[in-house]
């Protein structure tokens, strides 16, 4: 490196094995080139995803290397806490660019680098370092924070919450019923969770009796860490508003669950049918998709259709320590599954003008008043 000490050091051994050092001390001069600029531009317009996506122009001069990456904040925050330089960070951390990337940066166009694998409402680093030839470098770096992910649903997403009963038949073909309530969250912080994951949550699965609903406060008070609670309340089950539709999200890996109601393993939503051939029950995780009515009074969650075999799975909810295979069914439905909302406990909502009512008032020390009524009334007696 430039304007630097360094010690070279000379180890030497005769014939007869014995050993001879020598150190040379010396200092590097001073560069004499132009140290490496780099120029780094936001290109807002490049991006179609901003919650996700980043695009940034990137133009250097004099150097003949420069290493680029995209880094969490948080991450490097950590790191310089420790006394570490950006410089170094990106140096170690960041991709090496190409000579052709390299030949573009040197360009007065620059070269633009874009990434899509964000997480939204999240902060991070875009950073370049760059070197010349007599191996002086610099740095430049830009923090930006990616946007909120959209709120997908519009209106129908707006109205969907409230209280409803919810439908399905048993396997003989009865009518089951239960309460399902559709929320944002059950507190802060889930609420912003499932904002960020354009989700609602069902609070609600199966017969009241067999699964009463356990609160968050409920499992805390029963021992379990805010975060193991935010997991295990119960029963759950969320609504998920993406482009093309409306699903009931399958929990994917079992990453997230309905609950536990007391058994060794939570319990998940799965999708249970009936093979037609066989007439044995089949399984898997899917999508369910939902619809929802005109005027937004039902919500009903569809079978998932599996043209390969041909047959539906329906909503069920089963017990389970891996993603390839559930332990045991806990309630099942055995048609699709229809929420209608609850009006018997909306309260009245006046929609006319308000009329301010008449008032009287009467001055009880106003003697003239009280006399005047007097002779009005001794009148009307004669």
């Amino acid at each position: 490196m430039p304007n630097t000490d360094y010690v070279v050091g000379i180890v030497g051994f005769d014939s007869e094995r014995h050993e001879c050092v020598k150190y040379i001390d010396f200092r590097t001069g001073e560069p004499v080139g132009p140290k490496p600029q780099i120029a780094i531009e936001a290109k807002p317009e490049e991006v179609t995803a901003p919650w996700k996506s980043a695009a940034y122009n990137v133009k250097i001069q004099n150097a003949v290397s420069a290493v680029y990456g995209y880094f969490l904040k948080s991450q490097i925050d950590e790191v310089l806490a420790n006394g570490a330089e950006i410089s170094a960070v990106i140096q170690n951390n960041g991709i090496t660019a190409s000579e052709e990337q390299l030949a573009e940066m040197l360009t007065s166009e620059g070269i633009t680098f874009e990434t899509s694998d964000l997480s939204a409402n999240t902060q991070y680093i875009f950073g370049v370092y760059a070197i010349n030839d007599e191996y002086v470098s610099t740095a430049e770096y830009v923090t930006f924070t990616t946007d909120m992910l959209p709120q997908i649903g519009g209106e129908t997403r707006n109205n969907m919450p409230g209280r409803y009963t919810a439908s399905t038949t048993d396997v003989n073909g009865n009518t089951v019923t239960f309460p399902v309530t559709i929320t944002t969250g059950v507190d802060d912080a889930t609420t912003a969770e499932y904002a960020l994951a354009n989700r609602l949550v069902a609070l609600g699965f199966g017969p009241e009796s067999q699964f009463p609903y356990t609160s968050l406060s409920d499992m805390i008070a029963a021992g379990h860490t805010a975060e193991e609670a935010a997991d295990l309340y119960g029963p759950k089950w969320f609504i998920e508003f993406r482009e093309d539709g409306i699903v009931v999200p399958k929990p994917d890996n079992l990453s997230w669950t309905m609950g536990n109601f007391g058994t060794d393993d939570n319990s998940y939503f799965w999708a249970v049918g009936i093979r037609p051939s066989t007439g044995r029950d089949m399984d898997n995780l899917y999508d369910f998709p939902i619809e929802v009515s005109a005027d937004g009074n039902t919500v009903t969650v569809k079978g998932y259709y599996n043209e390969n075999i041909p047959a539906y799975y329906y909503p069920t909810m089963c017990t389970a320590a891996s993603s390839w295979w559930f332990n045991d069914i806990q309630f099942r439905c055995y048609s699709e599954l229809v929420l209608t909302r609850d009006t018997s406990t909306s309260a009245y909502l006046h929609r006319g003008a308000v009329k301010a009512p008449k008032t009287v008032v009467i001055n009880s020390f106003d003697r003239s008043v009280k006399e005047s009524r007097q002779r009005a009334a001794d009148l009307m007696k004669k």
